[in-house]
């Protein structure tokens, strides 16, 4: 597999999560991602998920650049998008700002495939 693709893959999976992870700095960007009050309870631990999106968003471009960190970047990048997109199929795929969220997620699975397959075939 061509190693741009590779490198690729991982920078796109490396922008997704940084979306999400702006919220950590900018609290008010809960509410068009996920329709929640930022002073909430719930706020409160979206910001922290803006927390971690931020470390799966520094791993995988480590793992842009570094191929000794693919695999484990693999496995976190894999726990965040479809650990999303079982969940949310399980809560019957609701409408609303969560569904934007698994359309992203949905989109990053060649990415994601091209990246771990990369990372495990070695």
């Amino acid at each position: 597999m061509p190693d741009l693709l590779v490198k690729l893959s991982w920078s796109l999976l490396c922008l997704a999560h940084l979306v999400p992870a702006a919220a950590l700095l900018q609290p008010s960007l809960l509410v068009p991602l996920y329709d929640v009050d930022p002073a909430s309870g719930a706020g409160l631990l979206l910001r922290h998920r803006a927390a971690l999106f931020l470390a799966v968003a520094l791993v995988c471009a480590y793992a842009a650049l570094a191929p000794d960190g693919r695999r484990a970047a693999g496995l976190v990048v894999s726990v965040s998008v479809v650990g999303f997109l079982v969940l949310y199929v399980g809560a019957g795929a609701p409408a609303g700002a969560l569904r934007t969220v698994a359309l992203t997620d949905a989109l990053l699975l060649p990415p994601l495939t091209v990246a771990v397959w990369s990372a495990w075939r070695a």
